[in-house]
């Protein structure tokens, strides 16, 4: 059982959040989530689940103390921390960009794939996407100034389209059409229109670029919906070739384990959380993670459809909540945000005269 450094950044938040008093809502919302998840990993340690109780901890209750964290910070100070996630977004925009022209990754991995993908920092091009767009709902929320906004939502879409990435593509245009049809900050001045009509012009010229480098190669070569897409539909149906013994207490058996994920994918990995952890640890660990989860982001699910979207995603199509990597962390910060500014606007509407 090994712990994956965010692990040990969960025990200084702590610390940090000794020193404010809980304040409101959101503190106690977090909170709860957090016991919640320290009630499902309890349960894990008591199976005998180390390796899945280890990297819940990393993926779920450090975002979780993060997030309780941030919620007792003044919004002033709360919006710096979420503007300096957008910052180290914006500089693995520049870091995707130079491995897609070396063909190269910065930082060593520990796959190859046919065509090659560019992460930047985070590891593998799922992630990098998914926090690409993340970043994106941040800006919608005003995470930065007004001018720096506009030109970083394109880059982030850019960025998500070198990774060749066809789900956070999708749900990263959707955010950037969504925005300029209707922003979720109005704009106030004629400036405004124009920076959101610049950028929208700007569009074809960046697709145009994408599409001549090869951005584009490795969607156009699978099609939108080829083995990799349909396993990730159809991955349940892998839940009926488990015993009844591992239905309920999951696979312990390492050579059963890879037998079962090799058939299911067809030699690929599983890519839905929800069916990772019922192979791993059963059916009823996965179902208390995931509403656990789901607990957890309830207030920005309501918030927001495209937060929902995002959500569904990383869940349904990816391991985000399950392997150790930084787009949990992501998507708990955008949900966060998404909530925070919700909540300041009704108690200022609340405490006014």
């Amino acid at each position: 059982m090994k712990f994956h450094p965010a692990s040990w950044i969960a025990l200084v938040l702590f610390l940090h959040i000794l020193q404010f008093p809980a304040a409101n809502r959101l503190d106690a919302h977090y909170r709860n989530a957090v016991f919640l998840f320290v009630f499902v990993c309890v349960l894990l340690g008591l199976q005998g689940k180390g390796a899945v109780m280890s990297s819940l901890i990393d993926v779920q209750i450090t975002p979780a103390i993060l997030l309780v964290a941030l919620s007792r910070l003044p919004l002033e100070q709360a919006r710096a921390a979420i503007a300096l996630f957008v910052w180290i977004i914006t500089l693995n925009v520049l870091l995707v960009a130079l491995e897609f022209v070396l063909r190269t990754p910065i930082l060593p991995r520990e796959f190859v794939e046919v065509i090659f993908r560019p992460a930047g920092l985070f590891g593998h091009p799922i992630n990098a996407g998914l926090l690409f767009c993340c970043a994106m709902l941040l800006l919608t929320r005003g995470a930065v100034g007004t001018f720096a906004r506009r030109p970083l939502m394109l880059a982030f879409l850019g960025g998500t389209a070198l990774c060749g990435v066809r789900g956070p593509l999708a749900i990263a245009a959707a955010i950037f059409i969504v925005n300029v049809i209707k922003p979720t900050l109005p704009r106030r001045s004629a400036i405004d229109y124009f920076l959101d009509f610049g950028v929208l012009f700007a569009v074809p010229i960046v697709v145009t670029i994408a599409y001549s480098v090869g951005a584009f190669d490795r969607i156009l070569s699978l099609g939108v919906w080829e083995e990799s897409s349909q396993s990730r539909l159809f991955i349940f149906d892998a839940l009926d070739w488990l015993r009844s013994d591992e239905f309920w207490w999951g696979i312990d058996s390492y050579d059963r384990m890879e037998e079962l994920t090799k058939s299911a994918t067809g030699g690929r990995y599983i890519e839905n959380s929800f069916v990772f952890i019922t192979f791993a640890a059963g059916y009823p660990m996965a179902l208390l993670a995931s509403l656990s989860l789901t607990f957890l982001q309830a207030p920005a699910l309501r918030r927001s459809l495209l937060f929902a979207m995002t959500f569904t995603l990383a869940a349904f199509a990816t391991i985000a909540f399950t392997t150790k990597g930084s787009s949990s962390a992501g998507i708990a910060l955008a949900g966060y945000w998404i909530w925070r500014l919700d909540y300041e606007r009704k108690h200022r509407v609340q405490s006014s005269p």
